[in-house]
């Protein structure tokens, strides 16, 4: 795939933030125990990246963890914390990852982590200026990755074009890097399936979501792509573009299968009040539609929205959100618990209804008896 055979292989390739780079090396490099690195800044800035590149540059064994994949400091300890105390079986140095720091209720396994760790720790969050993240910053030297400028984004891409042969005209590879807001994974995108910027703002756009999730092939980037998105939408998204993308009756059985499947699984999230597990719902459904494709279709697909989703799924959840003070964001959540009381309540208006006839016809037969 051709986002594979432009990523970096080594820290000097990487096209911005060289200095930081740098930085992070020479922290590695005098790293004392008790203290951790915070990586922060915009998506597609290379954090998790530069810290894969270096980590290969100096032979060290990298061990890499999401702390939205655990449910708390526990899990963390009980998989990172091994893992920071244990010699590597190649007897390589280790450095510790921890990605998504911000998404987790408590930091208290972190800073154990980094208390007792006998290895480098290195954190990535998109905002680390979180109240809750207050001690943990107390332990960290930050380092901010910034924004890729455009023009030297769009120098990179013109490469890429050349070497190609895509024959993409300048102005929409200009186009391409003003677009993508410093994201170079989504510049790449669209450079190399369309050839038009997406339509984003400052995250990546739902649309720009789904060239993801059906045309990337690493579970890493796929996820990526969903934690910049309103991950909540993007099941209804894919359920209307399944077809648009997967011409393989195979592929679209497969990936219907799955949205069905994760669909089951929300019903009884809901039913339970479950809502820790709300997360493997997009899990089951999002990377189960992205395994069911068995090769790339490299074609530009117009990705069209949910028919209901701006027409009365809007005005539902507007009245929601009011009546529970919410969010509409949040208040998705209850739109098929509030769809399964209003079944209840239609069937009992309809007994209801039914008995008000009953008694009605009653009535009206005895009235012309006795008459």
């Amino acid at each position: 795939m051709l986002l594979d055979k432009y990523k970096p292989k080594m820290p000097e390739e990487m096209i911005s933030n060289k200095e930081q780079i740098k930085e992070i090396r020479d922290w590695i490099t005098s790293w004392k125990k008790g203290k951790a690195l915070l990586l922060h800044g915009p998506t597609g800035g290379g954090k998790s990246l530069s810290v894969e590149l270096i980590a290969k540059e100096m032979d060290c064994e990298l061990v890499e963890s999401h702390a939205s994949d655990s449910r708390g400091y526990k899990d963390l300890k009980e998989s990172i914390l091994k893992a920071s105390g244990q010699k590597s079986l190649m007897l390589k140095k280790k450095l510790i990852l921890i990605d998504e720091i911000e998404t987790l209720d408590s930091v208290k396994g972190i800073t154990e982590l980094i208390k007792s760790s006998e290895f480098p720790v290195i954190l990535i969050g998109s905002n680390p200026y979180e109240k809750k993240l207050f001690s943990l910053r107390q332990q960290c030297k930050m380092v901010k990755l910034g924004k890729v400028r455009y023009d030297v984004l769009a120098r990179f891409l013109m490469h890429v074009n050349a070497k190609e042969k895509l024959n993409v005209p300048d102005s929409s590879i200009y186009s391409i890097s003003k677009a993508c807001n410093g994201d170079v994974r989504s510049a790449m995108i669209d450079l190399l399936y369309s050839g038009q910027p997406g339509t984003r703002e400052c995250e990546e756009d739902m649309f720009n979501t789904l060239k993801i999730i059906f045309k990337a092939q690493k579970i890493d980037n796929i996820r990526k792509a969903i934690g910049n998105s309103n991950s909540e939408d993007v099941v209804q998204w894919l359920e209307n573009n399944i077809p648009e993308e997967y011409k393989d009756p195979q592929e679209i059985a497969s990936a219907y299968d799955f949205l069905s499947k994760a669909d089951l699984f929300m019903s009884r999230i809901i039913r339970r009040q479950a809502w820790s597990l709300q997360k493997y719902f997009i899990d089951l459904g999002v990377l189960g539609v992205s395994a069911s494709k068995k090769q790339v279709r490299n074609v530009f697909v117009s990705y069209a929205r949910p028919v209901y989703r701006h027409n009365s799924m809007d005005g539902a959840l507007g009245k929601i959100s009011k009546k529970l003070h919410v969010s509409k964001k949040d208040a998705r959540v209850y739109v098929t618990l509030i769809g399964e009381l209003a079944k209840k309540t239609d069937i009992s208006r309809k007994l209801d209804l039914a008995e008000e006839d009953m008694e009605f016809f009653t009535k009206q037969k005895t009235s012309r008896v006795q008459g």
